[in-house]
C-alpha cells in the first residue's frame, strides 16, 4: 500500500477483498466510530476489539494494507473501464440496498442504469430440458417486451436461455456472476456476457480476478433475488441452486413464481414442490402482472400483445446467425414445415437439427407449432 489516504469507496473495495467482511460487519465498524476510510489506519488491536470483527479478520485487514493487493485492484479497475458502485453511492440499486446483507461493492460492466429499474429474475436448472429452455426464453421475451429488466446468473441452461430471450426481444438483462468480471464462467458464455454488457449489465460483488469457486454461487443468488421484485423458477430439481435463489427471495420479501412441469420429470420436482409449498403458479406473464404490475411500472397501455407488436416491428432485422443457423432459417417461411421435411432438406443429423431449431427459437426468429412443425416468426 502507498501512504496516500483512501476514499470511502476505495476503502470499501479493499474491505470487500477481506474474507468475512460484509455489510453487517461494516456496520459494526461504523457503530464503533470507525469510518471505512479510517479502517486501514486503525491498529489491529482496536479492530479486533470490535464486536463481530475479531483477531482473524483484523489480521487480514492489516495484511491487505501491507501486501499491495488493494493498490493493484484499484489500478486494474481504473484501466478496465469497469464501474464500481459501493453502498455509499447514490447509484447503488435501491432494491438491493434493502436486503439484510447487501454487497458492500458491485463491479459493473455495462450500463449502471439497468440496475436502477426493478427487475424480474428468471432462473432454473443448468441441465435443462427442451421444455425448460423454451419456457425460459418465452418468459424472458415477454418481460423484455414490457421493458422489464430480466435478471439471471449467466449459468448454462435456464439462465442462458433467459438472457438470450431478453436480448432476442430487444430488451435489457442483467447477469450476476459468481466470479470476478475477469473470470466469466462458464467459458462458452463469454460472448453472451459481452452482448449483455451492450444491452444491460454484467455484475459481481467479487474482485476482478476471483475464480468461480463453488461457495461463491449461493451468495450470488441473494443478489439475483435482491435486484428483483419477483423470482420466476422455470425448471429445477430437488437440489437445484435455483431453489436457493427462491429461498433468498422469500427471506427478502420478494414474490416467488414457479412454472409447472411434468410430474414424472426430475427437473420439475423442485418447481412442482415450490407450487405445493405456496409459490405462485406461473403459466403466462399475466399471472405476474396481476400481482406486481404497478410495482414494475407496467401500465394498462402496455399490454403483452401491443408491446410485443411494437418490439417486433422495431427489431425487424434478424440478429446475427451462424452459417448453420442461417441454413435452417432459410428453409423456413411463415408456412409451417414439419421436422422430417427439414431433416431431409437440411442434410443434418437429427441431433444437430434439433439444436439449431432450439437456437432459432431462443433468438425468437422461429416458433414451434403443434405436431413438431416450425415456422418463422412474423416481424
Amino acid at each position: 500500500m502507498t501512504q496516500r489516504s483512501l476514499s470511502d469507496s476505495e476503502a470499501l473495495i479493499g474491505l470487500n477483498m477481506v474474507p468475512g467482511i460484509g455489510a453487517l460487519r461494516l456496520k459494526k465498524c461504523i457503530e464503533a466510530g470507525i469510518h471505512p476510510a479510517d479502517i486501514f489506519s486503525v491498529s489491529e488491536k482496536a479492530l479486533s476489539s470490535i464486536d463481530g470483527i475479531g483477531g482473524e479478520i483484523a489480521s487480514h485487514i492489516r495484511e491487505l494494507k501491507k501486501n499491495g493487493l488493494l493498490e493493484r485492484e484499484l489500478e486494474a479497475i481504473a484501466s478496465s473501464g469497469i464501474c464500481v458502485l459501493t453502498l455509499f453511492d447514490e447509484a447503488y440499486p435501491f432494491l438491493l440496498r434493502q436486503i439484510p446483507d447487501p454487497p458492500c461493492v458491485l463491479y459493473v460492466a455495462g450500463d449502471t442504469g439497468a440496475l436502477a429499474q426493478a427487475g424480474v429474475a428468471v432462473v432454473g436448472s443448468r441441465r435443462a430440458t427442451f421444455y425448460g429452455l423454451e419456457q425460459a426464453s418465452r418468459i424472458a421475451a415477454q418481460l423484455a417486451r414490457l421493458s422489464i429488466v430480466v435478471v439471471s446468473g449467466l449459468a448454462r441452461g435456464i439462465d442462458t436461455a433467459s438472457h438470450e430471450g431478453a436480448l432476442g426481444a430487444g430488451g435489457r438483462t442483467v447477469a450476476v456472476l459468481g466470479s470476478g468480471l475477469n473470470r466469466v464462467y462458464p467459458d462458452e458464455n463469454r460472448g453472451l456476457a459481452r452482448r449483455i454488457e451492450r444491452e444491460g449489465a454484467v455484475i459481481s460483488e467479487l474482485p476482478l480476478d476471483y475464480e468461480p469457486l463453488p461457495f461463491n454461487f449461493p451468495r450470488r443468488n441473494r443478489i439475483i433475488s435482491g435486484l428483483s421484485k419477483a423470482v420466476i423458477v422455470v425448471e429445477a430439481s430437488r437440489r437445484s441452486g435455483a431453489l436457493l435463489t427462491a429461498s433468498c427471495a422469500l427471506d427478502q420479501g420478494r414474490e416467488v413464481f414457479a412454472v409447472p412441469g411434468q410430474v414424472t420429470s426430475p427437473n420439475s420436482e423442485g418447481t412442482n414442490a415450490l407450487i405445493k409449498e405456496g409459490a405462485r403458479l406461473f403459466t403466462d406473464i399475466s399471472d405476474m402482472l396481476s400481482e406486481l404490475g404497478s410495482a414494475l411500472s407496467v401500465g394498462p397501455e402496455h399490454s403483452t400483445e401491443d408491446t410485443a407488436g411494437r418490439s417486433r416491428s422495431q427489431n425487424a432485422v434478424p440478429i446475427s446467425l451462424t452459417d448453420e443457423e442461417d441454413t435452417v432459417y432459410r428453409l423456413l417461411s411463415s408456412r409451417p414445415a414439419d421436422f422430417d421435411s427439414l431433416l431431409q432438406q437440411s442434410g443434418l443429423c437429427m441431433r444437430d437439427l434439433m439444436y439449431l431449431l432450439l437456437q432459432l427459437q431462443v433468438k425468437h426468429l422461429i416458433r414451434e407449432l403443434p405436431g413438431k412443425r416450425f415456422a418463422r416468426e412474423i416481424f
